[in-house]
């Protein structure tokens, strides 16, 4: 209750009039180095004594986060959105890192211009009464004087900035800078007209081209109807050869028919005027 009244400006600050505090008016933002060359950045750190980050509720985390962003751009001359808590994260957001139970530090990072590692007035700000002033008022204010997570009196010590290069890549660079759709997207476009050749040649193929095991079973087929007609002629012509042998024999077997009885017009029976009543004809005569 005593932090919602801390931010809504009903509990004063201690040892701190409200005269002391300015209109805070946001500085220009510093420009950000080309990407290609790589982020020249500056980490910001600095640590709160009997304050146990550990302790605090995630509500009461979020809003020292957004307090302490807010004097860290009062404090250092920076625009919110200078301020990141990662050298690759989102801008308008500081980290609170816990050290031990009874302390934290506050981590932030700004870009600073390639070729230029003076900082000595960044570090003037970070080791300026008035930042420790702002940082000691916004805990408090949140968090309320009675709050567990503060141990005794608070503390800001040790404020440092370390100089870090962060290379950003190729592909960082053609999304955010000036690559258009083709040259982001490419290979998707590539691999999606590929797939369509590849699907568009196996279509073709299986609607034009015959299989060969169908080939190969017409062609069976064929064959077997050709060897059953040449089997069904050369039956026929084989049962027409046994017929003219039975009768060619039937015909020329004189002695076979001789032995059985004749009948009108069978072959055994001569015939009048035949050659084969002739010799009997003679003998008798003579």
């Amino acid at each position: 209750a005593e932090g919602e009244q801390a931010l809504n400006g009903n509990v004063p600050g201690p040892n701190i009039p409200s005269s002391m505090i300015e209109p805070h008016v946001p500085p220009q933002r510093p420009d950000f180095p080309d990407p290609l060359a790589g982020s020249l950045v500056a980490e910001l750190k600095i640590m709160i004594n009997n304050l146990d980050a550990s302790s605090l509720t995630e509500l009461e985390r979020q809003q020292l986060k957004a307090q302490y962003l807010d004097c860290f751009s009062r404090g250092l001359g920076l625009p919110t959105d200078a301020l990141q808590a990662d050298p690759r994260g989102q801008a308008y957001q500081v980290g609170l890192v816990a050290e031990s139970p009874t302390a934290c530090s506050i981590v932030a990072y700004t870009p600073k211009s390639l070729g230029s590692s003076d900082v000595s007035q960044l570090q003037a700000s970070l080791e300026s009464p008035s930042l420790d002033d702002l940082l000691k008022r916004a805990t408090l204010n949140v968090l309320g004087s009675s709050s567990g997570a503060i141990r005794g009196s608070l503390e800001v010590m040790n404020p440092s900035i370390s100089l870090l290069t962060v290379p950003a890549t190729a592909s960082t660079h053609m999304k955010d800078v000036d690559c258009d759709f083709l040259c982001m997207y490419w290979p998707i476009i590539l691999g999606g007209l590929l797939l369509t050749c590849v699907g568009g040649l196996l279509a073709g193929f299986l609607l034009f081209k015959q299989p060969p095991s169908k080939k190969a079973s017409r062609k069976t087929r064929g064959l077997l109807a050709s060897d059953n007609e040449q089997g069904q002629s050369n039956y026929e012509a084989s049962e027409y050869d046994d017929f003219e042998s039975r009768a060619s024999g039937e015909e020329g077997d004189v002695s076979i028919w001789a032995s059985e009885p004749s009948w009108d017009n069978s072959p055994g029976r001569s015939m009048p005027g035949s050659a084969r009543e002739r010799p009997a004809e003679r003998g008798d005569t003579d």
